[in-house]
């Protein structure tokens, strides 16, 4: 690799920043953003101002590689404020400067508190006298927080940013780097942060996070937008990775996922950290980070049944993005009215976050096609929901792990003697099915099962028990992200199974955790459960049951837990 080494950018008087606030937040935090001053407004919906230069900027770099500025020195024209009731904040009082990374710059004041800070973000060089930074995240400074009164909306998500940066640079940002597509493919999730607020309005939340990811493979993987804008189907243009989101919430032994985005499409690859050019392509050795911002722009976004997850093919022809009609030309995605706020988001329910002892994790998940480990690309990190009365905040907990969350809820390799985790893989891909069971101390056992979908194709349509009918269930219940009943399973006793299956026949979707259960009069068990899948038919899945039967338990005591004995079936509740 090549050391990393400084550079001047000559930069011109036409240099901007272009922000754009979010209206929601604003709303929320009662903040009115007053830009009176000089603006060009490039970027619809954003306000471009001018940057001042006070010295000429440095440019960190790692040939050819722009790793972030080493020392910078803008101020903002006058006449740009943000109002809170009597209070008002004049961007001119502000010095923005070089921030460590994953920042790039931050706003001071003259007493040194941090307003705002620019963080990630994508950059373009569209000749060697032009740097482009955009979809970079705008955060709450402590000082800022300060000044609302707020403190723990420092890190938050305010709005986001782009740099247009004119200049004389001495280097060659393009071109250096070239792909190779022979050899293993294999994306690494390294890290998930900043689960941040976007909007909330009915008792309901959009949020967004920032995911950064490796190629530790030695193939270059493609990077490309989802579909060309002109209709352009040439070479192997619209072949990307996909990204979701995810948020669980575990109380009282039961996992519950409370929100999931629809599929992210990637589009470019910053290539940090490896001496690449930022690019269609993630070369090896290189990162790349969306940022909360960038995972939150609905143009990227679009339905998950639309990718097949065990292979990663997705076709951009007649997709989400094509519209009628349908002739591989994007019609859909920053037209007036396109989507509602929550649309496509990792959504959740307020209700969902409010809930004493439980805890709370968010996931992601990158899917690659002909990646070699899909357990490698997702991982997940403990969060803590707080509300201050007009904003939630996230703060983290702990380290980021990858895998399922399902593997925090039950150890797939130490699961307990009242638990199971099974790990199911055909040629349609892969789904867990996860049960934790409880001894209620009235005769009677909580069974809640979790079936996780994670790249398996086809979907997953039933899950049936063997349940003696001499036995009684009650208290049913079931679990998914979606906040609507119309998608809901149903429970209901067939001959001698109990069976749960989805009230519109629609299959579960792939990375989604349906969660269910009931409560028996039958201690818990080893035997089978069958899984229902279109494509793959009956999968017989070990793993525990409901069993109370006292014949076979004479004749088979030891397929009952070995703590039971003969009192307990007869003074139990099984004949009740």
């Amino acid at each position: 690799m090549i050391p990393l080494l400084l550079f001047l950018w000559m930069q011109s008087p036409d240099s901007l920043m272009s922000i754009q606030f979010n209206p929601e937040i604003l709303k929320d935090l009662d903040l009115v953003w007053e830009p009176t001053g000089r603006t060009q407004n490039l970027i619809e919906g954003y306000t471009t101002l001018p940057l001042l230069a006070a010295r000429t900027p440095q440019l960190r770099v790692d040939l050819p590689d722009f790793e972030g500025f080493e020392s910078v020195s803008w101020q903002l024209e006058p006449g740009f404020w943000l109002v809170s009731g009597s209070k008002i904040l004049p961007f001119e009082s502000l010095a923005w400067e070089a921030a460590d990374f994953p920042a790039l710059v931050q706003a001071r004041d003259a007493q040194g508190g941090v307003w705002f800070i620019l963080s990630h973000g994508h950059q373009h060089t569209p000749d060697n006298q032009t740097l482009l930074i955009n979809n970079t995240d705008v955060l709450v400074g402590p000082a800022l927080a300060n000044w609302l009164g707020q403190p723990t909306l420092a890190g938050s998500m305010i709005g986001v940013a782009e740099l247009l940066l004119q200049g004389l640079a001495p280097f060659s940002l393009a071109g250096l780097c070239t792909p190779n597509l022979s050899g293993v493919i294999d994306v690494r999730l390294v890290t998930i942060n900043g689960l941040t607020q976007l909007q909330r309005s009915g008792g309901r939340l959009a949020l967004s996070f920032s995911a950064t990811l490796d190629n530790v493979g030695v193939a270059t993987v493609p990077w490309h937008a989802a579909i060309a804008p002109d209709g352009s189907t040439s070479g192997i243009y619209g072949q990307h990775p996909f990204l979701i989101l995810n948020l669980y919430r575990l109380k009282d032994g039961q996992l519950d996922m409370i929100g999931r985005s629809d599929v992210k499409h990637a589009f470019f690859s910053t290539n940090v950290g490896c001496g690449c050019q930022g690019d269609n392509w993630l070369y090896p050795g290189c990162g790349d980070t969306y940022s909360s911002g960038n995972n939150s722009s609905q143009f990227f976004f679009g339905p998950r049944n639309e990718v097949n997850p065990k292979t990663g093919a997705w076709s951009s022809l007649g997709s989400h993005f094509d519209a009628i009609p349908v002739n591989d030309f994007r019609d859909h995605g920053n037209e007036t009215g396109a989507h509602g706020p929550f649309d496509h988001r990792l959504t959740a329910m307020e209700a969902d976050l409010s809930d004493p002892g439980a805890t709370y994790w968010m996931e992601a998940w990158y899917l690659v096609q002909d990646d070699i480990n899909i357990l490698n690309s997702m991982g997940y990190r403990q969060v803590f929901p707080s509300f201050n009365g007009t904003n939630w905040t996230f703060s983290q907990a702990g380290t980021f792990v990858r895998g399922p969350v399902v593997e925090t809820w039950i150890d797939p390799n130490n699961p307990g003697l009242e638990n199971a985790h099974a790990r199911v893989q055909d040629p349609d891909g892969e789904f867990r099915l996860v049960v934790h069971s409880e001894d209620l101390g009235d005769g009677f056992t909580r069974y809640t099962y979790g079936l996780m979908n994670l790249d398996h194709a086809s979907g997953l349509t039933e899950l049936r028990l063997p349940f003696d009918p001499s036995s009684s269930f009650r208290t049913a219940f079931f679990h998914d992200a979606d906040q609507s009943a119309d998608n809901d399973w149903s429970v209901s006793l067939q001959g001698s199974e109990l069976v749960f299956a989805p009230m519109d026949n629609n299959p579960q979707i792939w990375g989604s955790l349906l969660t269910m259960g009931f409560e028996a009069n039958a201690p818990p068990t080893a035997g089978y459960v069958i899984v229902v899948s279109p494509a793959s038919g009956n999968l017989n899945v070990a793993s525990l049951i409901p069993f109370c039967d006292s014949q076979i338990y004479l004749d088979l005591r030891e397929l009952w837990p070995l703590n039971t004995t003969i009192l307990d079936l007869i003074t139990g509740s099984c004949f009740l």
